[in-house]
């Protein structure tokens, strides 16, 4: 099994899949909930900036989905 290919898949799936926030606003999700003591890790762990600005569900760093993709892909790379 490749190990690489599933984990950056699933990731890529689960944003596509979830493309708009559960939190009912209609916006894209931006946001990767990476906080294992995060309240909302595991009910939102993709979420949009109403959630990080304005509900202040995600209050701890912030990371993009798209840098979280990239920061995948480089590690995997540089252990082949």
């Amino acid at each position: 099994m490749n190990l690489s290919y599933t984990v950056s898949t699933a990731l890529k799936k689960e944003y596509t899949c979830r493309d708009v926030c559960s939190c009912g606003s209609n916006l894209q999700v931006e946001n990767i909930c990476k906080d294992t003591e995060c309240p909302n890790h595991e009910t939102q762990r993709l979420y949009c900036k109403t959630c990080r600005k304005q509900n202040k569900k995600h209050v701890h760093e912030i990371e993009e989905i798209s840098d979280a993709f990239t920061e995948i892909d480089q590690k995997w790379s540089s252990l082949r």
